[in-house]
């Protein structure tokens, strides 16, 4: 079941931080039996004190690696979160992330070229977005209300969506969240251009109706997301929010899915904060999670390796090279010291922190769950596509390696790729090779 790569090169620590990262995952494949899955099959669990699969983390782990390391595992678990509703397949799972499912299902596609699941990945996403529109959709200004990708904490919002006695942990009490976040209609854009990406592949007639919608959706993002006078985009908007905050994800996303046009892109860059440790997954923090000097709220000012990991790619993309390598040294540091990928670290000391939130009416800190699945998988993902430079797309894989500085080796070996497998050794920075997606066999790449 599992296609495990082995990384070795001539920097020790992210040798180490790699396999700790692949430890991490494969502890956390576990029998699971739930949504689409009539019966139990092997699962990518959220992490070691978390016991399921959340449709957000299913989509997560997918993208970043599970594809790669546990194919079969990451399509039981993107077909545990569907539901069956009226006789017709939907994403589960909270409403305001739920649609990310779209970019995790196209991601295991383009990896293993599973014709079958792509069948049932197309249906599902057409349906939800239909659902989503009736819904969310606010009509006023083109974009989809609630709350911002994995942000289900209340850490991560405004007093107003509050309560006063801190009775609630999460949102899910706001069952009507009229707020607008960044990350989430990016997500929506990308589902809108999968739709056409997965009827391509199963050779079904371009339906004009997803590609119209997509454009109208990222006219709409940079109309009211984009603020012009700060070249920065807004975190939430319709949220009595007091300040233009920077959310990781959402930037993130802006550029990895073409929201973001070049000059956007060069004015994120120059213009995103960024802590001792990294990108906060929202920044300033929501100041009444401070009550003493160092403390941080659970979902803003926190450093969660899955928004790092996202960000890496994206400055990859960008050919932020600087930032891409200071992301994974971070990263690595923190994972060889610990022995293993925390939730959530502190972002000025870097030790693994919970952050502050209410639980139970009472405002206290959280712990930082151990060998979180989206961490470890991020990291590999930090490998994968900031320093290997690869690029997946239904016809092949693309590798442009970006190596550390210092670096002069680095070799992965037995690295699954649909029916081919790959040893790839690099020497040298910059230069691109490509895999065809109908290769098979073992193929050796030498690149530099």
């Amino acid at each position: 079941m599992f296609k495990i790569p082995t990384l070795i090169s001539d920097n020790e620590m992210l040798d180490r931080a790699f396999r700790i990262a692949v430890g991490d995952f494969s502890g956390n494949v576990l029998l699971w039996k739930d949504g689409l899955l009539d019966k139990s099959l092997p699962a990518i669990m959220a992490g070691l004190d978390y016991c399921k699969p959340w449709t957000r983390d299913a989509s997560f782990n997918t993208w970043y690696a599970g594809a790669n390391l546990a194919p079969e595992a990451s399509k039981n678990t993107l077909l545990s979160v569907l539901i069956e509703k009226d006789d017709n397949v939907h994403i589960g799972g909270q409403y305001w992330d739920a649609i990310i499912w779209a970019t995790g299902a196209w991601e295991y596609f383009v990896h293993t070229g599973d014709i079958t699941f792509a069948e049932t990945a197309v249906v599902a996403i057409k349906n939800s977005l239909k659902h989503f529109e009736t819904a969310h959709y606010d009509l006023s200004d083109g974009l989809f209300k609630g709350g911002a990708c994995f942000q289900d904490g209340i850490a991560g919002y405004p007093k107003t969506f509050a309560s006063p006695e801190f009775a609630y942990s999460g949102i899910e009490h706001l069952k009507d969240l009229k707020v607008k976040a960044l990350s989430s209609n990016c997500l929506y854009y990308n589902a809108y251009r999968i739709v056409n990406k997965f009827n391509k592949a199963l050779s079904i007639p371009k339906e004009d109706y997803f590609d119209i919608k997509a454009e109208k959706l990222k006219v709409a993002i940079n109309n009211r997301f984009w603020d012009k006078e700060n070249n920065k985009y807004h975190y939430l908007l319709d949220a009595d929010d007091d300040k233009i905050r920077q959310e990781g994800l959402g930037y993130a996303f802006a550029i990895i899915f073409g929201v973001a046009d070049e000059e956007q892109i060069e004015a994120i860059c120059k213009n995103y904060y960024n802590t001792e440790h990294g990108i906060a997954c929202v920044w300033p923090q929501y100041e009444r999670y401070r009550f003493k000097d160092g403390d941080y709220a659970r979902h803003s000012g926190t450093i969660w390796p899955q928004v790092s990991a996202a960000w890496v790619e994206a400055m990859s993309k960008a050919g932020m090279k600087n930032i891409v390598h200071s992301e994974i040294i971070s990263l690595a540091s923190k994972a060889v010291r610990d022995c293993q990928f925390y939730e959530i670290y502190h972002p000025e000391t870097g030790e693994p922190y919970g952050g502050m939130q209410e639980l139970d009416g009472e405002m206290i800190e959280w712990e930082s769950c151990q060998r979180q699945t989206w961490c470890a998988t991020g990291f590999i993902n930090m490998l994968y596509k900031g320093l290997l430079g690869m690029k997946f797309t239904p016809e092949g894989l693309s590798l442009t390696p970006n190596l550390l500085p210092g670096m002069k080796s680095l070799e992965l070996k037995n690295f699954a790729y649909r029916d081919a497998i790959l040893n790839i050794s690099v020497t040298e920075s910059g230069k691109e090779v490509f895999v065809d997606s109908s290769s098979t066999g073992t193929i050796n790449l030498q690149i530099g």
